[in-house]
């Protein structure tokens, strides 16, 4: 018996798995970049919700970082928030890195919140 498919099963596995994370880190980094957004903004609370998950939303659709960015600072800009695509890119990656430690070392009933 071969170890062949074993370890072709096992790397298609974990193809799967990482591709499953990095949806959920994607997510969960648009909805806290969109709360962070709100916030700047001003928003109360349940509108800070929706605007997170217009963000995410327009993930789903296929909207890249980039055009995620440019949306973002059109917001603040018609609230007249102003904020530079460096500090906005700076803000997209911490949420980022919020959003790896909570998918990467959350129990589940913490992914639950997104």
């Amino acid at each position: 018996m071969s170890i062949f498919p074993d370890r072709e099963a096992a790397f298609e596995q974990k193809f799967v798995h990482d591709e499953e994370v990095a949806f959920l880190v994607r997510m969960a980094r648009e909805r806290r970049f969109g709360l962070w957004a709100a916030g700047r903004m001003g928003q109360d609370e349940e509108a800070a919700a929706a605007y997170a998950r217009s963000l995410v939303k327009g993930a789903l659709d296929g909207k890249t970082d980039a055009e995620l960015l440019a949306q973002v600072q059109r917001d603040l800009a018609a609230r007249g928030v102003s904020a530079s695509p460096a500090e906005l890119q700076q803000a997209m990656l911490q949420a980022e890195a919020g959003a790896r430690t909570q998918v990467m070392g959350a129990d589940p009933s913490a992914l639950d919140r997104r």
